[in-house]
């Protein structure tokens, strides 16, 4: 998809792999991505070319997607990898404005994603990425917050600017910034119901959803596991760091790091 204004040349000419390091320390800054803003009206993405996004300015996240064509290198090749060459049911926890599910669809026509965002400030984007592309009928968009049991949350927004700085309310908070209905995903996802890829962005609550799949898991109907811990978010919700590397070890999946500081896991099915 032609872009309304090019990038700059370093994100048309460098390896694609060293452009995110590119953006993160010489183009992050407000100026640049005001001066580029056509580039967030329908940025295509580096591991899905047909597929394109509509993004916000202020988002840096989204300010990787418009100049780079990508967010998270590692989890974004992991992934469109496996949309490529094992297809199946994708499960996006945390989905924002459609990233991966994006990826997911755009990779086999018979690959199928549960798109999961529970802001009400990101869903109608959400819908909208996933509709201008024809994709449709191919991802499931739900206004849903990924968690340990069904009923309603409270929603804390933790930047006016970054979209997916959204949090479940700490345990005992009366009312956050909005009120969601959260569910598990063994409710969610009926009997024999297998995942390729789920794939958990919740801002410290990877854990919670984790324990709302204690049967799916049981089963091994979930293939592979991408999720991050970020121990100051986790803290506050109360969720115990490791708690969700212990959980899938002990339903026989094996778990590593995919950088340095342990944040961001991958695991899979040892068993």
């Amino acid at each position: 998809m032609p872009l309304p204004v090019p990038r700059p040349w370093p994100f048309r000419w460098l390896p694609a792999r060293w452009r995110g390091p590119i953006y993160n320390r010489v183009w992050r800054t407000r100026r640049a991505e005001a001066h580029f803003a056509p580039l967030f009206a329908a940025a295509p993405l580096h591991f899905a070319p047909a597929a394109a996004m509509r993004l916000s300015p202020a988002d840096y996240a989204h300010g990787s997607i418009a100049f780079t064509g990508y967010y998270e290198w590692e989890w974004s090749r992991r992934i469109a990898a496996h949309a490529r060459e094992e297809s199946g049911l994708l499960v996006d926890a945390g989905a924002n404005y459609g990233y991966y599910s994006l990826l997911w669809a755009a990779a086999r026509p018979d690959n199928r994603a549960l798109a999961l965002e529970a802001s009400p400030r990101n869903f109608p984007a959400l819908v909208g990425n996933v509709a201008h592309n024809g994709f449709a009928d191919r991802v499931d968009c739900r206004a849903v917050a990924l968690a340990d049991a069904a009923g309603e949350r409270s929603l804390d927004f933790l930047s006016d600017e970054e979209t997916g700085w959204a949090t479940l309310a700490p345990p005992g908070r009366a009312r956050g910034d909005a009120t969601v209905l959260a569910a598990s995903l063994d409710d969610l996802l009926p009997p024999g119901v297998h995942v390729t890829v789920l794939k958990l962005d919740i801002e410290g609550a990877e854990s919670l959803a984790l324990r709302g799949a204690r049967r799916l898991l049981a089963e091994r109907r979930v293939r592979h596991v991408y999720f991050e811990q970020y121990p100051p978010v986790m803290q506050r919700l109360g969720v115990e760091p490791g708690e969700a590397t212990r959980h899938l070890a002990a339903a026989g999946y094996a778990v590593s790091a995919l950088d340095r500081n342990g944040w961001d896991l991958y695991a899979t099915l040892s068993r």
